[in-house]
């Protein structure tokens, strides 16, 4: 683990699975506080546990991307955060 990004925050959404959650890992290695946020809570549990056995920080918040992005924008304007990296995919159809 590094400390090129100790005491930054970094939100992942889609940070549970695949390319979200190896961007979690990888910012957790370099010394962020990571937040998983996906709707996959039993994989998020488990992208958390992975983290903090590695002696990183992270916490999982249970996400649907879909109706929640003005609440991740609204956190990311009002925080000293890093980033807010964006993974994520529609598996079902929306109606708007």
């Amino acid at each position: 683990m590094t400390d090129r990004l100790r005491d930054k925050v970094a939100i992942v959404t889609g940070g549970a699975a695949g390319i979200g959650q190896a961007t979690a890992q990888l910012f957790a290695e370099e010394g962020a506080k990571v937040v998983v946020a996906d709707i996959n809570e039993s994989a998020g549990a488990e992208t958390v546990g992975e983290i903090e056995s590695r002696g990183g920080r992270a916490i999982f918040i249970p996400t649907e991307i879909s109706k929640e992005t003005k609440s991740i924008v609204s956190v990311a304007k009002q925080s000293k955060l890093l980033v807010v990296w964006t993974f994520w995919s529609i598996t079902r159809r929306l109606s708007f």
